[in-house]
């Protein structure tokens, strides 16, 4: 990240793409990705894209809420939630259960919540 704010954009996103962490990807394009693209080569800003198109395919934020609401059904720790908080996870329980290989697993934890 200190060469991307040394003005080495190229070379910033090819040591992350190089590391082969999702979590390290994440954090450097919510810090840096907004207006990246054009100033990458376009070889390098296609791995960008492929990289974020592969880790969106995987559902990754979708499948650990399942994991979490499934959890929080089980030990009863929905009570400390409010209102609020109980329907945005119901809500993006339904979301979830459209979503391709989510659809069962979604289903049966926004039946438990």
């Amino acid at each position: 990240m200190q060469m991307y704010e040394s003005g080495l954009k190229e070379e910033s996103a090819k040591a992350i793409l190089e590391l082969d962490d999702d979590i390290y990807f994440l954090r450097y394009m919510l810090k840096y990705g907004k207006g990246l693209l054009p100033d990458l080569t376009r070889p390098t800003a296609a791995k960008i894209l492929k990289q974020t198109l592969a880790i969106n395919k995987t559902h990754f934020m979708e499948q650990l809420l399942l994991k979490l609401a499934s959890e929080t059904a089980k030990s009863g720790t929905g009570s400390l939630l409010t209102t609020q908080q109980t329907l945005s996870i119901s809500d993006s329980l339904a979301r979830c259960s459209k979503l391709q290989g989510l659809e069962k697993p979604a289903a049966k934890v926004r039946k438990a919540f």
